[in-house]
Parts: C-alpha cells; sequence; structure tokens
C-alpha cells in the first residue's frame, strides 16, 4: 500500500515515478520469491522428505485471525439497537498448520496476554504433539513461517526459545522466515475465511467453551486430506517464556529484527554442524548456537 500511495502522488513527476516503480517491481519480487521458498517447504514437509544433515522437513505456518470474528456471545438478541453500544469481550484465535501432520485452532479470553509468551507457549505445544505422533524432533528441521508481527514470529523470546533448543540438541535445526509486508499468507489466510463465513451461519455461541465446540466441528468438517489430526486448544493461561528466557538466555538478543531492512530469514544452527558445508542455499541471517 506504501509504494502505491508514493504512485499516487508523483503523477507529475515522470523520474521520480520511473524510480518508484522499479522499487515497487522489487518489493513484488522478494514478495514472490518468499512464496515459492514457503510452497517448496510446504511440498517437502507434506511428503516428509529430507533436508540438509537428513533431517526431516517439517513446515509450520502460524498466524491470527482478526477479533472482530471471534466476539461473545453471539445471538440474535444482540443486533437490536438497544445493544448497539455493548462491548462484547472477543476470543485469540491462532491458526497453526504443521504441513502433513497437524491443523490445530489455539483459543483464549482477552484476559490471557497476546503477546509473545503465548506464540511460544503455542509453538512449544505443536512440537510436543509431534512428539506424541512417534516423531523425533531431534532429526527434523523446523521451517517456521509467519508474517513480520512482533506478536506472533519475529520476537527475541521465540528465537530464544528456539535456539536454546537447537544448542541443546533438542532441535535438528530451525529456520523462521518472515513473508514481506503486503503479503497474503496463502494458505492460512484462506483457511482462516472459511473459518469466518463457518462462524456466520451459527448465530446462538453464548460461551467460549461454545466456541470451542464449534471450531473443532469446523475442523471436522473441512476436508484436510494432508493434515488428519485436527485439534482445537483452548489456553486458559500461558508460562512467561519472556522472562524465563531473557533471564536464561541474555546472551542471544537479536537487533534490527524490524523495520526497513530487516531479514526475513533467520537460519538456527549448531556451529560445528555447519563447518564445512560451505554457504548456504539461500541468502539469509544465520545464528548460530
Amino acid at each position: 500500500m506504501r509504494h502505491k500511495l508514493i504512485l499516487s502522488r508523483l503523477s507529475n513527476d515522470w523520474k521520480a515515478r520511473q524510480a518508484q516503480m522499479l522499487a515497487y517491481g522489487a518489493h513484488l519480487r522478494r514478495q514472490y520469491e518468499d512464496r515459492v521458498q514457503y510452497w517448496r517447504s510446504r511440498a517437502q514437509s507434506r511428503i516428509r522428505a529430507l533436508s540438509v544433515r537428513q533431517l526431516m522437513n517439517v513446515t509450520v505456518i502460524l498466524d491470527s485471525i482478526d477479533h472482530a470474528k471471534l466476539r461473545w456471545p453471539r445471538s440474535l438478541l444482540l443486533q437490536s439497537k438497544d445493544f448497539a453500544s455493548f462491548a462484547r469481550p472477543y476470543l485469540t484465535c491462532t491458526g497453526v498448520i504443521i504441513h502433513g501432520h497437524l491443523a490445530m485452532l489455539a483459543i483464549s479470553e482477552n484476559h490471557v496476554s497476546a503477546d509473545s509468551s503465548r506464540t511460544t507457549e503455542i509453538v512449544m505445544h505443536a512440537l510436543e504433539r509431534l512428539q506424541r505422533k512417534m516423531i523425533d524432533v531431534r532429526m527434523i528441521e523446523l521451517i517456521l513461517q509467519s508474517d513480520n508481527c512482533s506478536k506472533e514470529g519475529k520476537n527475541n523470546t521465540l528465537l530464544r526459545t528456539l535456539a536454546g533448543l537447537v544448542a541443546s540438541r533438542r532441535l535438528g535445526r530451525c529456520e523462521c522466515r518472515y513473508l514481506e509486508s503486503g503479503h497474503s499468507h496463502e494458505d492460512v489466510d484462506a483457511w482462516f475465511g472459511q473459518l469466518a463465513g463457518f462462524i456466520e451461519q451459527h448465530q446462538d455461541v453464548p460461551t467460549p467453551e461454545a466456541f470451542t465446540e464449534l471450531l473443532t466441528a469446523f475442523l471436522h468438517a473441512q476436508p484436510r486430506q494432508n493434515e488428519e489430526e485436527r485439534v482445537v486448544v483452548k489456553l486458559d493461561q500461558v508460562r512467561d517464556w519472556k522472562h524465563f528466557m531473557s533471564e536464561n538466555t541474555h546472551h542471544v538478543h537479536v537487533k534490527g529484527i524490524g523495520g526497513p531492512g530487516a531479514p526475513h530469514v533467520m537460519a538456527l544452527d549448531v556451529y560445528e554442524d555447519i563447518q564445512g558445508e560451505g554457504p548456504l542455499n539461500l541468502a539469509h541471517e544465520s545464528v548460530s548456537s
């Protein structure tokens, strides 16, 4: 949107408009290249292909739905003008797709902080569910795809947690990837669109527990041939990952992860594992543990 706004105001300056068009074209190319990398990783995860160092590729994408879709209670009575100023509470809903393994919706009420600790809790729970499926996470390459929002995946709390897992050999390796601004989150956004339409078909949802049942019905009614396991998890509280990781891994701190020029891929590897491998295929920032 920023590029289009600038172009709309440069109608009288041909040279500046041409320069801005070149910058806009480069932005679109970077967007497409990010998506191509995600599509490739998604396909590898679905067929459980082996990646670098014979690690199994596991690609995860996560994002949160708009709060307005999950306000409760839902009732036809609330459409009366007497309730026009009634501020209804909302649920925070985060969708997680582990391609080839699991589709999960994690919901929480508004008294649970929607911060980096909540995202870290969700990612750790997703890894735990992989272990329940007899998948050794020490032998996987985790590709975590999210947006550029610091609440979701682009924060030091999650990076410190994943770096700690890699450094302690509890996780094979990890890449945190972030799509360019102005993106569409591919399958997860389409998933949320279907969820919003399903919710609109049901007008009587009085409690968060009823919302949990509704979301469970949505998951089981939706055909997902690649993700057989589907689950809704309600978070009543989350651990303070931010404080715990800042106290115990304070030396792991990444600056400049937000704003213009910030990296869009960060690789987490044990230094001894990448010695002698040569340059990585992707041009990205590498954080050695």
